[in-house]
């Protein structure tokens, strides 16, 4: 996975990028308000969890740990990330949306989450 300066996370180099806002939107209903999918970091912030509970992350400083990620919300997709194919699939998604879910669920599998 790659993390931009910007904020975008992609999973691999052909994969739409993920943008923490639009992300937000994609989800919207499976997820508490928009809340901190609209912060700058968040997408990022799930993936160093990832690593960190998959010890491969490695902190900037000594002491370091991967920082919040977010509110939690994201954390209900564990084991439950059907919700988000479901809705990727759904012929009502706008195809702006079905590609940030597709993206998402790409960035979701390389995890240690999926």
């Amino acid at each position: 996975m790659e993390t931009t300066a910007g904020g975008l996370v992609t999973a691999r180099a052909e994969v739409a990028a993920l943008d923490d806002y639009g992300v937000g939107t994609a989800l919207s209903g499976l997820v508490d308000g928009p809340g901190y999918w609209t912060r700058d970091g968040s997408l990022a912030a799930i993936e160093r969890t990832g690593r960190y509970l998959a010890g491969t992350w490695e902190p900037s400083r000594p002491d370091g740990d991967p920082g919040k990620a977010g509110e939690g919300s994201w954390a209900r997709f564990i084991g439950r990330i059907g919700a988000v194919a479901l809705r990727a699939a759904a012929p009502s998604t706008r195809e702006e949306r079905r590609e940030r879910l597709l993206a998402l669920l790409e960035f979701w599998a390389e995890s240690p989450f999926a």
